[in-house]
């Protein structure tokens, strides 16, 4: 089993996406190898975040130990087969497969984003603006459809 920890210098880090890097590990704990997170600077991209997802596959990663989590990014990762498991408090890295863990399921037990949030929100109402091509209206997503409405 290869377990994936997201960890700034010796500790977990606070955020998954915003790991310095990803160190691997053996289920006797031993270290494969360290990965340098390209998410991690403030002018990373869309793909650079997809990076994880692809090196953490690659690494062919079972499990993946972090401190706190996005729900996209662990929608992301329970997607694609990875568990993941929480640590609750500041851990050191090669403490982290033996300390007490939650199991993470399901993208809700992960932090909401507020950007992506706020962002789509602007995109849902531009959308909106061109189907009926009026600000002034309420706009609704269909249940059915997922498609802005007016109304």
């Amino acid at each position: 089993m290869i377990y994936a920890v997201a960890n700034d210098q010796a500790l977990v880090a606070n955020h998954f996406s915003k790991a310095e890097q990803f160190s691997f590990f053996t289920h006797n704990n031993s270290l494969i190898a360290n990965w340098e997170n390209p998410a991690a600077n403030a002018e990373a991209s869309c793909s650079d975040k997809s990076a994880i997802i692809t090196q953490l596959q690659t690494m062919k990663t079972e499990v993946v130990i972090v401190r706190n989590i996005g729900e996209r990014a662990l929608a992301k990762l329970l997607k694609a087969g990875i568990k993941v498991f929480q640590v609750g408090q500041k851990t050191e890295v090669k403490a982290a497969t033996t300390s007490d863990l939650l199991e993470l399921n399901h993208p809700s037990q992960g932090r909401a984003s507020t950007q992506y949030n706020k962002n789509h929100h602007c995109e849902d109402r531009q959308q909106a603006n061109r189907c009926c091509g009026q600000s002034n209206k309420r706009h609704h997503r269909s249940s059915r459809s997922g498609k802005a409405c007016c109304s």
